[in-house]
């Protein structure tokens, strides 16, 4: 299964994950994110936090945090560096209390949904926001399921749109990233919506 092999992946890589994620420029996730969240304090979850390098900066900009991962070994990170309520889940098996959040994070999550699971994935998110709650999602660019070169699968679509138009909130941001490079040039795409 996919899934477990990913998940095995980052365990046993946890280490090397670390140390390579913490030089990521996040400035402008971080921007189209923080940026569209109107409630003070915003509770936010921080969906497959990884190591908790997000959830330490929102921490630390005064806002509610809570992270969820599939990875016990990132669980594990997440939670001694950040001091937050972490959540040992799998995407198949998502879960989430209704209405409990004003903004959730998807940073590199989506390719890691497999296709028979988006569906369910998507409600879990819709019905985890509360009015006025922001979905925001940054994922690579592409149209199947493929192979990478270190061993993990990624599910690439461009349907996340169309899925996510099943349910009432409102598209705020569609856009390739990164903004300053050309089209033809921007691998990844940044999406925000807003539950009405």
């Amino acid at each position: 299964m996919n899934e477990n092999t990913n998940i095995n992946w980052y365990n046993q890589h946890a280490e090397d994950f670390i140390l390579r994620s913490a030089q990521d420029d996040m400035s402008w996730p971080y921007s189209d994110f923080l940026s569209a969240l109107t409630q003070a304090p915003a509770k936010i979850l921080d969906l497959g936090c990884g190591p908790g390098r997000d959830l330490v900066y929102f921490k630390n900009k005064g806002y509610q945090v809570e992270g969820l991962d599939a990875s016990e070994t990132f669980c594990q990170h997440a939670e001694k560096i950040s001091h937050a309520r972490i959540i040992h889940q799998k995407f198949s098996e998502l879960n989430l209390a209704p209405k409990s959040y004003d903004g959730i994070f998807a940073n590199a999550v989506l390719m890691h949904v497999e296709p028979k699971d988006r569906e369910a994935f998507l409600k879990e998110i819709f019905c985890a926001l509360r009015t006025n709650g922001i979905f925001y999602a940054h994922f690579p660019k592409g149209h199947k399921s493929e192979q990478s070169c270190d061993g993990r699968t990624l599910h690439l679509s461009s349907d996340w749109i169309d899925l996510c138009q099943h349910y009432t909130w409102k598209l705020e941001l569609n856009e390739g990233r990164p903004k300053f490079f050309s089209p033809e040039e921007q691998i990844w795409q940044v999406i925000r919506f807003r539950k009405n």
